[in-house]
């Protein structure tokens, strides 16, 4: 009985996307460590910088990687630097349809193509969070957001929570054509009732 429950699991865990509502882009620094987000009643994905050059805007217009799922929220984490090829990437992204949640940095990282890089990345922040210190702004099809917490813009995206479960309850939601399917974990060491 365990195995076939496992098998069950595995094979309802292989169907269709997985539904998320935010794509949390850690910064490109190498020492990085990851910081998990707390997101009551939304799910996330995280992914680094490698990852983050494959995502574009899909045909529903929500930033998303190809064959894979999509997201409302780009959500990035930096230490006060970017590059320049990041900074522009999400500046594309934005002006096709992507949200964005992030403080805009103040320099490029190292001394690759200074002064100019830096002239360049301040033109670009000027552009994307606009320069009367908005925390939010159009821009192109796009939005962009700063010191706001995720869940608050998701909330003025109209994104409405996922789930609602006691803490010790862990989920997955994955989208099997019209069929939502949602794998509920409990991390309690006694039963509970989550009604």
């Amino acid at each position: 009985p365990w195995h076939d429950y496992i098998a069950r699991c595995q094979f309802l865990l292989s169907q269709g996307p997985v539904v998320t509502d935010v794509l949390d882009v850690v910064p490109e620094e190498p020492l990085w460590r990851f910081k998990p987000l707390t997101l009551a009643g939304y799910d996330y994905d995280a992914c680094g910088p490698d990852s983050f050059r494959g995502v574009v805007v899909k045909k529903n217009g929500r930033a998303g990687i190809p064959g894979g799922p999509d997201y409302a929220l780009l959500r990035v984490s930096h230490p006060g630097t970017m590059t320049l090829a990041r900074l522009k990437k999400l500046r594309d992204l934005v002006a096709a349809g992507a949200n964005l949640l992030a403080d805009p940095p103040q320099a490029t990282p190292g001394l690759e193509g200074l002064p100019q890089a830096d002239v360049e990345l301040k033109r670009i922040v000027a552009e994307l969070w606009g320069t009367n210190g908005e925390t939010e702004r159009v821009f192109g099809k796009g939005r962009v957001f700063r010191n706001q917490a995720p869940v608050a813009v998701l909330a003025k995206l109209g994104v409405l929570p996922d789930f609602s479960a006691p803490e010790k309850l862990t989920w997955i939601h994955r989208l099997a054509g019209d069929t939502d399917i949602y794998f509920i974990a409990s991390a309690a060491d006694t039963p509970m009732n989550a009604v």
